[in-house]
C-alpha cells in the first residue's frame, strides 16, 4: 500500500467516524424554546443584539430609562451555556469572562444568579425590572411577568 492510501483511508475513517457522531448526537437541545422573562413593569422591546449588549452588562436599563436587574445561571451551569449559545448565538465563554473582569476589577456589575427555574421565575415576578430566561415549556403562568423575547431556533 502506498503512502497516500493510507492517508486517505485514514482521513475517510476520521470523516466517517465524525459523521456518526454527529448524526448520532443527541439533538434535544435544537428542539428547546428559550424565552426571556421580563418583570411586568419591564418596558423592554428587546431584539438578540439587544440581548447580548443586556448580557455583556453594557446596557442595564430598559427602554423607558428604568434600571433592569439580570438574573442568569451561574456560566457552568449547563442551561446558562445552553441560553448563550442557542438563543443569543454568542460565546458563553465571552459573557464569562466578561462577567468575571466586572467582577475582579469592579468596573461592572454582575448578574444575580439563581439555582433553579422556579427561582428564576419568582425573582423576576418579585423585582421591578427583573428580568431572566427559561424555557418555554417551564413557566407556571405567573401574571406578574411577561415574555420579552422568544428565541428563534
Amino acid at each position: 500500500m502506498r503512502l497516500s492510501q493510507v492517508i486517505f483511508s485514514t482521513y475517510l475513517i476520521v470523516l466517517l467516524l465524525a459523521f456518526y457522531i454527529w448524526i448520532w448526537s443527541p439533538r434535544v437541545q435544537a428542539a428547546e424554546r428559550w424565552i426571556v422573562i421580563g418583570n411586568h413593569n419591564v418596558q423592554l422591546n428587546a431584539n438578540r443584539q439587544q440581548l447580548i449588549r443586556i448580557f455583556m452588562m453594557q446596557r442595564l436599563v430598559d427602554d423607558q430609562g428604568q434600571p433592569l436587574r439580570l438574573y442568569s445561571f451561574v456560566p457552568e451551569d449547563e442551561r446558562f451555556l445552553a441560553f448563550v449559545s442557542q438563543c443569543l448565538r454568542w460565546p458563553p465563554q465571552v459573557i464569562a469572562r466578561r462577567w468575571r473582569r466586572n467582577l475582579t476589577t469592579g468596573e461592572g456589575t454582575t448578574p444575580y444568579f439563581v439555582d433553579t427555574e422556579s427561582q428564576m421565575e419568582e425573582k423576576v415576578s418579585k423585582q421591578a425590572g427583573g428580568l431572566g430566561y427559561l424555557l418555554a415549556e417551564q413557566l407556571s403562568g405567573d401574571a406578574n411577568y411577561r415574555v420579552i423575547y422568544q428565541c428563534k431556533e
